[in-house]
């Protein structure tokens, strides 16, 4: 599993934030705000190439996004409830989303195999 890096504090900004690799490189540009109904965040190869953008549709209780992939929809993202941590479900993909938001500290799964893991 590859390991990324992008600077957490940016992510509230309407701002551009470079993703890394463990060395330093430059592999993706992800563009965009987060926190309301609305907001949309759109992830770049270097080249300018879109590969994904999430985009938030609701923000009241049980936050709704929407997930595409080369500007086709592919999955809706639901925030099922938050205590003791986040936990989101794509049903489309087949993906369950668990962490905290607080600490920065997710992990993704398909079925029952972890595909990522995200740690501040």
């Amino acid at each position: 599993m590859s390991k990324l890096y992008i600077h957490d504090k940016q992510l509230s900004n309407i701002t551009r934030t470079v993703v890394t690799d463990e060395s330093g490189h430059s592999l993706f540009l992800l563009v965009g705000r987060w926190g309301t109904q609305g907001d949309a965040l759109s992830l770049y190869r270097m080249n300018g190439t879109l590969v994904a953008s999430i985009k938030q549709t609701s923000f009241a209780f049980g936050s709704r996004f929407e997930i595409y992939e080369n500007y086709k929809k592919v999955g809706s993202l639901q925030k099922i409830f938050n205590w003791p941590g986040d936990f989101y479900y794509i049903k489309q993909l087949n993906w369950s989303v668990h962490g905290d938001i607080h600490n920065h500290y997710y992990k993704i799964h398909h079925f029952n195999k972890k595909s990522c893991k995200c740690v501040k």
